[in-house]
């Protein structure tokens, strides 16, 4: 793991200082509660929460983890504690364990969620919203609460919504600019659903890997291209192996920090109140930290060697033409009702 030096003199430091909350860079079912931050732990008390982060450990998604971990613990007066895994390898194998009740907190994309469950593609489809109109129609609009009505069906509280951003398109055979580029590429995406969908309808071939074997194939040359947010291409150091980067805002994907049901069911109404106004917090600094990073990161992109496409606006409509069939195709899968709380209305 990148950094990984300087977070073990980290914790090693946060061990003298005697204070924060434990952090384990394995995967959530890794156990994790061994180290200077389980000895922290034990000698702490309260209630530890295992909290699984779906992305790399030095990903902008840590300034939601650690701003809540840090507002739990200060604001329930350590009665309840949260240890943050991240790294997760296999995004299906996590959302399942997230739905059957093994995680008890668990910050994830709703491209991932919507995986495991298809009515939530109503929210990533891509070329769906645009910079200007995502606040209003998600997180103003009914569809936030809609969302939140699906997750709860299947077992888990959703706290608040997050940002992983509009997703980019990287390979390492041609400069993407047009639907007609994309043909005849292998891409990897994490699950089948919309993302895969979506690349077939393109004439592309996508291929469902985790995060390790992604990676590796895209080294090798195995595979061509991905699709991801501009933080997570940083994160996992895409841009490194990659040489295009299409600047194309194609879908939209929001993160969602969930309790479990079971722990929910167990909190008192004002520790209810506690989880959901911390994860509103949170997810509020890391949403104004991904916007901040936007250029910042295409900038650094260019910089290490990367060639950089920034679709115009008319180069986004012959996308949002040619995606046109992938809504009817989720029509039944997602429903009306839910589409429309998005602005989708069929004919």
């Amino acid at each position: 793991m990148k950094k990984l030096a300087a977070f073990a003199l980290a914790l090693f430091m946060l061990a003298l200082s005697g204070c924060g909350g434990g952090k384990d860079t394995e995967g959530p079912s890794s156990g994790g509660g061994s180290g200077i931050g389980g000895v922290l732990s034990g000698l702490r008390g309260g209630r530890e929460l295992r909290m699984n982060v779906a992305a790399d450990g030095d990903s902008v998604w840590l300034t939601a983890a650690n701003t809540f971990q840090t507002l739990i613990e200060e604001r329930t007066e350590g009665r309840y504690r949260v240890r943050i895994y991240t790294g997760e390898q296999d995004a299906a194998e996590g959302v399942e364990a997230l739905f059957s009740g093994e995680i008890d907190l668990d910050l994830r994309s709703l491209m991932d969620l919507q995986g495991g469950e298809p009515r939530l593609a109503a929210a990533v489809m891509p070329w769906l919203f645009t910079s200007e109109t995502v606040d209003e129609t998600l997180f103003r609009g009914p569809g936030k609460e809609s969302l939140f009505s699906v997750l709860r069906e299947r077992g888990v509280e959703p706290l608040a919504l997050g940002e992983n951003g509009f997703l980019q398109f990287t390979n390492n055979l041609r400069p993407v600019s047009a639907p007609e580029d994309l043909r005849g590429l292998r891409v990897w995406v994490r699950s089948e659903g919309v993302e895969a969908d979506f690349f077939r309808l393109m004439g592309a071939e996508p291929v469902v890997l985790g995060s390790t074997e992604g990676f590796a194939a895209l080294q090798s040359g195995d595979l061509d291209g991905q699709e991801n947010a501009l933080d997570t291409i940083r994160a996992g150091d895409v841009h490194l192996i990659q040489r295009y980067l299409t600047v194309w805002d194609g879908s939209y994907d929001p993160i969602c920090l969930c309790v479990s049901g079971k722990i929910w069911d167990e909190l008192s109404e004002t520790d209810r109140t506690v989880f959901r106004t911390a994860a509103q917090e949170a997810c509020t600094a890391e949403i104004a930290a991904v916007r901040q990073l936007r250029e910042e990161l295409i900038g650094e992109f260019e910089e290490s060697g990367v060639e950089v496409t920034v679709l115009s606006e008319s180069q986004k409509d012959a996308f949002r033409s040619a995606v046109s069939p992938l809504y009817d195709t989720w029509r039944a899968p997602v429903g009306d009702a839910l589409f429309a709380d998005f602005g989708v209305v069929f004919s």
